[in-house]
């Protein structure tokens, strides 16, 4: 049986992104809230990618 070449997967956790709570929210709301994530998520790229190496060499970037 042929299996495929094993690579390590690293996963890290951020802080948690405080949410307000309501009973429903706005589309800005929402937009807001979009808008901390992607940001949250590209500084723990650039806090870990030097540590972990990456394939990614120019910068995460968040389409969406």
């Amino acid at each position: 049986m042929v299996l495929p070449k094993s690579h390590p997967i690293t996963v890290v956790i951020g802080n948690p992104i405080p949410v307000q709570k309501k009973s429903s929210f706005t589309d800005e709301d929402v937009d807001e809230l979009h808008t901390i994530y992607k940001q949250a998520l590209v500084d723990l790229f650039e806090e870990y990618q030097p540590k972990y190496g990456s394939f990614i060499k120019d910068g995460l970037k968040i389409i969406g």
